[in-house]
């Protein structure tokens, strides 16, 4: 498992969960941008399930929606032909706006204002390179 989180104080504590789990032999921390084009090379294994659950506040903005759906559309590239990508989001993407290149679904399934959005990898679909924009201050 890698487990990815920016703020340094979350980051800590999963890293203490994650040896209180006695997981730290099978679990890889990164504190670093999940959102950030960067990160993906540190992903050196095949993943089968990605949970993006990104801040509610940055998922409210129309930048930073595009910076997470984004971000999904290269993580194809971290998986193989089988697996999940489940995305958390505090609203349903409806129509198109739910595709995420490489990605068959999503499959929606909603709790209260949190509403989860599952994606299965697209077979043989290659990584998927997007456009570098820039970012605003978040």
């Amino acid at each position: 498992a890698i487990f990815v989180e920016r703020d340094r104080g979350v980051y800590d504590c999963m890293r203490k969960n994650i040896d209180m789990l006695g997981l730290g032999a099978r679990s890889r921390a990164l504190q670093a941008d999940a959102l950030a084009p960067a990160l993906l090379p540190e992903l050196k294994e095949v993943v089968d399930v990605i949970f993006v659950d990104p801040p509610y506040p940055i998922a409210e903005q129309t930048s930073g929606k595009r910076r997470i759906l984004d971000q999904c559309a290269r993580l194809r590239g971290a998986m193989g032909d089988r697996g999940w990508m489940v995305l958390r989001l505090p609203y349903v993407l409806e129509g198109d706006e739910g595709t995420i290149a490489g990605f068959n679904g999503p499959e929606v399934r909603s709790f209260g204002d949190m509403h989860v959005h599952l994606y299965s990898p697209r077979a043989g679909a290659a990584a998927v390179q997007v456009d570098e924009t820039p970012e605003e201050s978040i």
